[in-house]
């Protein structure tokens, strides 16, 4: 296990381009690290950069306390999975989980004791003899973890290693790697796009969006309490409901004037803010006491998603989605009326983005 700690990281391809931007992120031995944001907002860079295959620009790395800015990626001890399998079609299971470790020198007894190792731990003992064209999707990227596995590192990479997978094996995956990590003991870092893999393995989360950090903390805390307007759209199936607002006379009122009963901070005044409503939170119902915000509206579709429904209405502030049980007696085209507890708003400033915290 090793600690690995970026200091004021950025990474400019072009002198006005920067595509990591002034990133703190400290990572403690052991910590499985997910870093997840939209396409383009630098969580592979940032990735790269720690295992030296992209210089940084500024700031520091260090990798076990020590500045790792300048050492050679195959003296870091890390290994990594990467998105495609990178797989040798023409050899075994067994020679694919053991090329890296003759590659480095390791005697031909010590590779076989290795593979053996690895393929029990990943279930592929009963595979070594076949050719990657004879596996199937999940068991490809198990190989491909295996390899890294392998070379017993104090810190595995993967960048999105699930993406190639349909819902059923990214799912199964999910809990491998899980489980995978608590026999390793090692640091891990899991670089995706998808808020659900991240909620569901990190002990820490980093959101990145056009570049920057916009928060670094456990699922629980992203989820109940985030930084801003775009970690609270971009985390939570299905996506937050927002809605446009102003703070007056001391007081929340929705662009079309109606009344929120939240106090706004004095400093905020005449400020354009953003009302945020998580769809688990509300509830379908007219008259309930403890609702102190009903939105009515009518709906417009409603999506099964199991054992619930969500529930897509239009009301007079836009279009909000709430969540219901499979057993809500509701339909397209029915008059609702979606109710709040004051405790369940999140309101965030609409220029900056940023959290405002009520009193």
């Amino acid at each position: 296990m090793i600690s690995i700690a970026l200091e004021n990281v950025s990474k400019s391809y072009q002198a006005d381009t920067p595509v990591v931007k002034n990133v703190d992120l400290d990572i403690e031995p052991g910590e499985f690290v997910v870093i997840v944001g939209p396409s383009g907002c630098g969580k592979s860079t940032m990735m790269r950069m720690i295992a030296g295959l992209e210089r940084i620009s500024s700031g520091t790395l260090r990798i076990g306390g020590r500045v790792a800015n300048d050492i050679p990626p195959q003296h870091r001890d890390i290994a990594m999975v990467f998105q495609n399998y990178a797989l040798y079609p023409h050899l075994t299971v067994a020679e694919n989980i053991g090329f890296s470790l003759e590659m480095r020198g390791v005697s031909k007894t010590e590779r076989l004791r290795r593979v053996e190792v690895v393929a029990h731990l990943l279930q592929l003992s009963d595979y070594l003899h076949k050719k990657p064209k004879d596996l199937s999707g999940g068991q490809r990227q198990r190989v491909a973890m295996g390899r890294a596995i392998a070379r017993d590192a104090k810190t595995y990479l993967m960048d999105e290693p699930l993406s190639n997978l349909d819902a059923e094996l990214r799912s199964s995956m999910r809990a491998e790697i899980k489980h995978l990590h608590r026999q390793l003991k090692a640091t891990m870092i899991y670089v995706t796009h998808d808020q659900v893999e991240a909620l569901t393995l990190a002990d820490r989360i980093a959101v990145m969006n056009k570049g920057v950090l916009q928060q670094f903390d456990t699922p629980e805390k992203i989820y109940d309490d985030p930084a801003s307007l775009f970690v609270a759209g971009f985390i939570g199936s299905p996506p937050m409901n927002f809605i446009d607002a102003v703070c007056k006379e001391g007081l929340v009122k929705t662009i079309e004037g109606i009344r929120i009963p939240i106090t706004c901070p004095p400093e905020l005044e005449g400020s354009q803010v953003v009302i945020g409503l998580r769809p688990e939170n509300g509830v379908l119902s007219t008259g309930d006491k403890r609702m102190a915000i009903e939105f009515p509206g009518e709906v417009m579709l409603i999506e099964t998603t199991g054992s619930n429904r969500n529930i897509h209405a239009k009301t007079a502030t836009g279009p909000l989605i709430v969540v219901a049980p499979r057993s809500a007696a509701i339909g397209l085209g029915d008059n609702v009326s979606i109710g709040y507890r004051t405790e369940d708003v999140f309101l965030f400033e609409k220029n900056t983005g940023k959290r405002i915290h009520l009193l």
